[in-house]
C-alpha cells in the first residue's frame, strides 16, 4: 500500500472540500483557549511503550476561525531510557484546520513538529531476526504532516493519514470508531473507541528496523466525561493498546528497555475559556 498516495490523496480531497465552501467566514470568530493536563501511568504512541512508568502530559490549545494551535508535552515522572524525573521527554507543536461540511463530515489537516530535547544520534540495534540495523530512536526532532474526514454519523467513523517529512519520510493511516453515551445529561458521559493503524516499510523501518507494509497497532479505550463546572471538565480513562505483530512487540522492547505493559490508566482536567 502506498500510504505516501493515500495521505497526498487524503489532503487534496480536504483542501478541495474546505475550499468548495466558498470564503464565507464562521459566524464565531473569537478566539478560545483551553489548557489541560493529564496524569497517566505510562506514555503509549501508536501502540509502542514510550515510558511505562507514570507520565505527567500537559498542554495548551488556542484556536480561531477554525484554525488551532496546540503544544503538547510529556514530562517523565521518574527517571527512564527517554528521559530523567523531571525532564520533557517530548514536546509536540500542532497547527491544524477544521472544517464541517453539511453539519457531519469533520475535515482537517495541519503538520506537527516532534521535538525531543534530551536525544541524541540513532544507534544500531538487532532486529528478532538477529540483523544489526541503524534506527532513528534517538532523534531530537521529526516533522508530519496529516489530514483527516471524519463523519458526525453512526460510531462516527474516522481516518486519519500521516506522513513523516523530515526524519522518516513514511507514512500511516489510522482509521477508528467511537460510541458515547449520556449518563446525566449535560454534565457526565462515557465513550468507547476503537482504533487500528497501517504504517508503510519506510515508517515500520524507522521505527522498528523491520521493512515491511503491515498493520502497526490497535488500541482499546473506555473513558467518562465529567463536566464538573462549566468549562471544566474530569477526564477518567483506560486504555489498552498493542501492537499487531510480535516482531514489532519484540522490536519496541528492545528500543525502548521496558517490559511493554499496554494498559494505561490516566486522569486529565481540561479548562476551556
Amino acid at each position: 500500500m502506498k500510504i505516501n498516495g493515500w495521505a497526498m490523496g487524503l489532503a487534496a480531497a480536504v483542501l478541495a472540500m474546505a475550499g468548495a465552501q466558498g470564503r464565507a467566514q464562521d459566524d464565531d470568530n473569537d478566539v478560545s483557549a483551553s489548557v489541560d493536563a493529564t496524569l497517566a501511568s505510562a506514555y503509549v504512541f501508536r501502540g509502542t511503550v514510550l515510558n511505562d512508568e507514570p507520565v505527567l502530559q500537559p498542554a495548551m490549545t488556542i484556536s480561531k476561525a477554525g484554525f488551532s494551535l496546540n503544544v503538547w508535552n510529556n514530562l517523565n515522572l521518574t527517571d527512564g531510557v527517554t528521559a530523567e524525573a523531571g525532564e520533557f521527554y517530548e514536546t509536540d507543536l500542532k497547527l491544524s484546520y477544521e472544517k464541517t461540511l453539511c453539519d457531519w463530515i469533520v475535515l482537517s489537516g495541519g503538520i506537527v513538529q516532534y521535538l525531543y530535547p534530551h536525544n541524541g544520534e540513532s544507534e544500531d540495534i538487532t532486529t528478532p531476526s538477529g540483523d544489526s540495523v541503524e534506527i532513528p530512536v534517538a532523534t531530537v526532532s521529526s516533522r508530519e504532516v496529516f489530514a483527516s474526514v471524519g463523519l458526525e454519523w453512526i460510531l462516527k467513523p474516522k481516518i486519519e493519514a500521516y506522513y513523516d517529512i523530515d526524519e522518516i519520510n513514511g507514512g500511516y493511516i489510522q482509521g477508528s470508531v467511537e460510541h458515547t453515551e449520556d449518563l446525566i445529561e449535560d454534565r457526565l458521559s462515557a465513550t468507547l473507541q476503537f482504533s487500528s493503524g497501517y504504517a508503510d516499510k519506510a515508517s515500520n523501518e524507522g521505527n522498528f528496523g523491520i521493512e515491511q507494509d503491515d498493520w502497526n497497532d490497535g488500541a482499546a479505550s473506555l473513558s467518562a466525561e465529567w463536566v464538573v463546572l462549566d468549562g471544566l471538565t474530569l477526564t477518567p480513562s483506560f486504555q489498552y493498546a498493542w501492537l499487531w505483530k510480535q516482531e514489532f512487540r519484540d522490536a519496541a522492547e528492545i528500543v525502548y528497555y521496558n517490559d511493554g505493559n499496554p494498559w494505561v490508566a490516566s486522569i486529565a482536567l481540561a479548562y476551556e475559556f
